[in-house]
């Protein structure tokens, strides 16, 4: 189960029922023959939707505004309902502060720093088959369970390049989650360095591929399609890169792309320094 904790205090949220970690990470899973859940869970708050209790692993994307309500929503699945199964963690926080991550996290059982996609799905093979060699294959992670502890290169950020084999696969969505549109990025990384930025995903610029958003769009028209969604809003896209217009030739052929299958756009993510 892919678990996204939100403050019931932001009212971002209300507009945004898939996000872009559970859009990429979730087609990563679905490729290796993982079952997929995703969802948000409210904070702070002791409820927990029934399908996640029966998920063997709850996977949460953390940020660094959540970290005591997130505390007290452990707590509560631990000790008070008794979830015994794994508990995986990743997000800005765990990205920009491992190790207070794993030190305040002690419930947690993995730890992935960085963008996940391309490597939690093999950590979970590995640790289902209990292959300690292939788990080391991968870094950017911490591991423990029952007396064991894998500690693999925890200084490394997960940065991969977008790759041209990651297909989208959208069955894992729900019908509610496609009424309000799409929230993606098309590019990560951005070399500007502005000071106000916590530059999660690096300065090296990473472009998806072209023919991969267009997979993705036409796969998102023929979800509307199938459930006869009909709401302003599902055919909207909002580009949260950290800086879409950098390349501009590049921002121009997305915007393309959008515009000829039919989408709007709601927005996008740049900087001042890119106008100039």
């Amino acid at each position: 189960g892919l678990v996204n904790p939100v403050l019931m205090t932001d009212k971002r949220w209300e507009t945004i029922h898939l996000t872009t970690s559970d859009l990429f990470l979730g087609s990563a899973l679905k490729m290796n023959n993982f079952s997929v859940i995703t969802g948000k869970q409210p904070l702070p708050t002791k409820t927990i939707s029934a399908e996640f209790l029966n998920a063997d692993l709850l996977g949460f994307t953390l940020f660094e505004d959540l970290l005591l309500p997130f505390l007290q929503f452990l707590e509560y699945i631990k000790c008070e309902i008794n979830y015994d199964g794994l508990i995986a963690a990743g997000g800005p926080m765990v990205t920009l502060n491992p190790l207070e991550s794993a030190f305040h996290l002690p419930d947690v059982n993995l730890l992935v720093r960085g963008e996940a996609e391309t490597v939690f799905p093999f950590l979970l093979e590995a640790i289902n088959k209990r292959d300690i060699h292939l788990l080391m294959k991968f870094g950017g992670f911490l591991f423990h369970q029952a007396g064991l502890i894998i500690i693999s290169d925890f200084g490394m950020i997960n940065r991969p390049n977008f790759q041209n084999n990651f297909e989208f696969d959208l069955e894992f969505i729900k019908k509610k989650q496609l009424t309000a549109g799409l929230e993606v990025n098309v590019s990560r990384g951005c070399n500007r360095g502005c000071i106000f930025c916590s530059a999660v995903q690096g300065k090296q610029l990473r472009q998806l591929p072209q023919k991969n958003l267009k997979s993705l769009l036409l796969l998102f028209s023929a979800k509307l399609d199938d459930w006869e969604i009909s709401s302003p809003y599902a055919k909207t896209i909002n580009l949260n890169d950290d800086d879409i217009l950098q390349i501009p030739g590049y921002a121009v052929d997305v915007f393309h792309i959008i515009k000829e299958c039919g989408y709007r756009l709601w927005g996008v993510q740049t900087s001042i320094n890119s106008f100039y």
